[in-house]
């Protein structure tokens, strides 16, 4: 199931535990990494002069992580409609991708 992550339109899954829900981000083996939507972040300053630095709000101080074989099965998978970004560096500036 980890494996999700790793198509270009995923955008991750929605899951957990009953009465727990979190945000799965990424994978590396039986290992999911997770963000909890229930935990209040501080806001970003939208003025680029202010002294709060802007990372503060999306990064954070410790990994969540959970077994796979811990989530329940229902879960619900996230993908974008929009096209991956080309990874061919002789590809920039054009609308489609040749190398892809």
């Amino acid at each position: 199931m980890s494996a999700v992550f790793s198509f270009p339109q995923s955008v991750g899954f929605i899951g957990g535990h009953p009465n727990s829900a979190h945000y799965f981000i990424a994978g590396q083996g039986d290992v999911v990494y997770f963000l909890d939507p229930h935990t209040p972040q501080p806001r970003v300053p939208l003025d680029p002069a202010s002294p709060d630095p802007l990372h503060a709000s999306w990064h954070l101080g410790a990994h969540r992580r959970m077994v796979l074989h811990d989530l329940d099965p229902s879960i619900t998978f996230g993908a974008s409609s929009a096209p991956p970004a080309c990874p061919c560096p002789r590809a920039a500036g054009r609308t489609a991708c040749a190398g892809a």
